[in-house]
């Protein structure tokens, strides 16, 4: 069912006179707060919330609970008839106004939550935080949901400029509360529900292999919209693209095969990179899964439509690509740009949760000879690359586009080997890892391989000995300082 729209008296957006605030992460909120009530904002919060805005001297009220206040030892607070009708109520329907003067209940314009972050289950599982947000977003054409503190400034820049948050914006925070809830019940059944199938999920045509069974339960704005049924190699293989296409500004598009790319490219336009992703390994790119970091238009569906695809994954598809594209069993799938920040692994021995880092691109020059700007272009491209191959991993880069790739090598000077079988030689050739090099054996075959750049984290007792191989040879070598492992 679509989301309604503004009211016609706010049709533009929505006005906030009142937020509720209960964050277990409160970064940013000092901000937020003093930002709101600057706008005239009255701020309600909950126990922990109140006490931390109360001993800054910032102006709040105490959220109301129902009759007899917090009871079971706080499991129940903000389950309040109060508070959810105030951020349920449709502003637009005549007759909710009427109910909410009738019980004195004033609307909630704002609803800001973080849900508790999962510890021992079952106690430790959110019950009113995700229940506030889905309300919200529910109901995003009259109350704002907010669950992530890197929002806090373009609401408040819209508050100031406008008078308002549009409901554009209010729906995109929306579809934000739908992915984090979806992602946050993901990791209860990840962790508490193992071995069952999810109520809600949708059946996969099988997992690995042919004899597994698979579900999957769609993360938010995520749709397939033609094409067979996907098995659960064809998801992961996506996600591996997108993780790839999401590094870029430019227009990007990335082959995979198992998990790693066969090919990727970023260029001026989208055609240019899927050509130069295809023909970077056109062997391996046979039956591949690809992505695009925009929306695929008609020349680059017909140039798919001649190469057997197993998936192509974008943020949108123009009415002509799908037309040339439909019909087939080529998987077609739409999902807003995004990479992995959270992993949730299960194993025989426990349940793995790793958030992954941001790190920031500020390589070292370790060597005489020093990389010029289209060298840094391409060795920071190379980078982006092998930081989401498996490792060991090898990426042997060039204007933009990816000339050899090896990953899941147990070796990194085979990894490299296997690179130099099928390399296509080109000038001004740069290499990544995503590994140190342990001895200087690596930095002597990359030579013979035509290699004149190299960047890779350092970090070996034997550095010093590799540079000096370098500078010996006269090649620029670059340690980033920190390495990217993929499993």
């Amino acid at each position: 069912m679509p989301f309604k729209t503004a009211p016609a008296s706010a049709a533009e957006g929505i006005k906030i006179k009142r937020a509720l605030i209960s964050l277990s992460d409160k970064r940013g909120l000092s901000f937020f707060a003093k930002a709101l009530i600057s706008e005239g904002v009255e701020l309600i919060a909950t126990g922990g919330t109140y006490k931390y805005l109360k001993e800054r001297n910032i102006p709040v009220r105490q959220a109301a609970t129902d009759p007899g206040g917090e009871i079971l030892s706080g499991r129940v607070k903000t389950l309040s008839r109060k508070i959810f009708a105030g951020i349920l109520a449709d502003k637009s329907d005549a007759s909710h106004r009427k109910q909410l003067e009738r019980l004195k209940i004033k609307n909630i314009d704002l609803v800001c939550v973080n849900p508790y972050k999962l510890g021992k289950l079952p106690e430790s599982i959110d019950i009113g935080g995700i229940a506030l947000l889905r309300a919200a977003a529910k109901n995003c054409s009259s109350a704002i949901p907010v669950c992530d503190s890197g929002d806090y400034k373009s609401i408040i820049e819209e508050v100031r400029n406008k008078g308002f948050v549009s409901s554009a914006l209010s729906k995109k925070l929306a579809m934000k509360v739908f992915g984090l809830t979806s992602a946050y019940d993901s990791a209860i059944l990840a962790r508490y529900g193992a071995g069952r199938e999810p109520s809600g999920a949708q059946k996969l045509r099988y997992g690995e292999n042919p004899a597994d069974k698979a579900s999957l339960i769609f993360a938010g704005g995520c749709s397939q919209i033609s094409g067979k049924q996907m098995s659960s190699n064809n998801i992961f293989d996506m996600e591996a693209a997108y993780n790839i296409v999401s590094e870029f500004k430019k227009p990007a598009c990335a082959v995979i095969k198992h998990r790693n790319a066969s090919g990727a490219a970023a260029a001026e336009k989208p055609l240019e990179a899927l050509k130069k992703a295809y023909d970077a390994d056109p062997l391996s790119a046979w039956g591949g899964v690809y992505a695009f970091n925009r929306r695929v238009e008609k020349d680059c569906a017909a140039f798919l439509s001649k190469k057997f695809v197993e998936c192509i994954a974008a943020p949108g598809f123009s009415s002509e690509a799908l037309q040339i594209l439909g019909g087939k069993k080529t998987v077609i799938f739409k999902a807003p740009l995004r990479h992995t920040e959270q992993t949730v692994k299960s194993s025989v021995f426990g349940t793995v949760t790793e958030k992954k880092a941001r790190t920031s691109f500020r390589p070292r020059a370790v060597t005489k000879k020093k990389a010029g700007k289209s060298l840094m272009k391409d060795l920071e491209f190379a980078w982006k690359i092998v930081k989401h191959t498996t490792s060991n991993a090898v990426v042997i880069a060039s204007r933009g586009q990816t000339l050899a790739v090896c990953g899941g090598s147990q070796s990194r000077v085979r990894a490299m080997e296997i690179c130099g079988n099928y390399l296509k030689k080109q000038q001004n050739m740069v290499l990544a890892t995503d590994g140190f090099f342990p001895f200087d054996d690596s930095i002597k075959l990359a030579k013979k391989m035509g290699i004149k750049a190299i960047i890779q984290p350092g970090g070996s007792i034997r550095d010093n000995d590799v540079i000096k191989t370098a500078d010996k040879l006269g090649m620029i070598m670059l340690f980033t300082g920190y390495r990217v492992f993929k499993h």
